[in-house]
């Protein structure tokens, strides 16, 4: 999972991807949880207390693993690049980083996007760079799927101009059949 969004919390336990991440007891003494697996955020992310990059509050038996946050992050008090707050012992972060700010938990990464070429950054070792994450040159890595959705052509070319509204904007090409509806759209 990944968000790509501008976060706003007035309130605590405010992240990136994931506010509040809850793990669970079973009873006794053992916390047995969630995970987040293959996960980024890229944004801004603001709140008041308890804010992360990913994730702004982790609570018991919660893990993250193989992630990122490059998101900008502010808050007054309990924050973090990936997470604001992460309970130590009870939780796991493993193989995951965040660019800024640097504090929190996790791996910081200051080399940049740069680290993942040819996977040679020890936190990046056992990520999946055949099914799961794809390399983009000179920025940071998407799932594979994303790079098919980046190739899709639907940007408008430079050529095609504006128009204030509808009715100003030019058809210059049509390409294939316009469909019909049995009702109006």
């Amino acid at each position: 999972s990944y968000s790509q969004a501008n976060v706003i919390g007035t309130g605590n336990n405010v992240g990136g991807l994931i506010g509040t991440a809850f793990g669970f007891t079973d009873g006794a003494t053992f916390f047995v949880g969630g995970k987040t697996d293959n996960s980024y955020s890229s944004g801004t992310v603001s709140g008041n207390s308890n804010v992360g990059g990913l994730i702004g509050y982790t609570s018991y038996g919660f893990s993250i693993y193989n992630s990122y946050s490059t998101s900008t992050v502010s808050g007054s008090s309990s924050v973090g690049g990936l997470t604001g707050i992460f309970i130590i012992g009870y939780n796991t972060i493993s193989t995951s980083y965040f660019t800024g700010p640097n504090n929190g938990f996790g791996t910081y990464e200051s080399i940049g996007p740069s680290a993942f070429y040819g996977n040679s950054h020890a936190v990046y070792s056992p990520w999946d760079f055949t099914n799961i994450w794809k390399e983009v040159s000179g920025n940071y890595p998407v799932f594979e799927w994303q790079e098919i959705i980046v190739a899709v052509p639907n940007i408008p070319d430079v050529s095609v101009p504006d128009g204030n509204d509808d009715k100003e904007n030019k058809e210059v090409k049509v390409w294939g059949e316009k469909p019909k509806f049995d009702f109006t759209p």
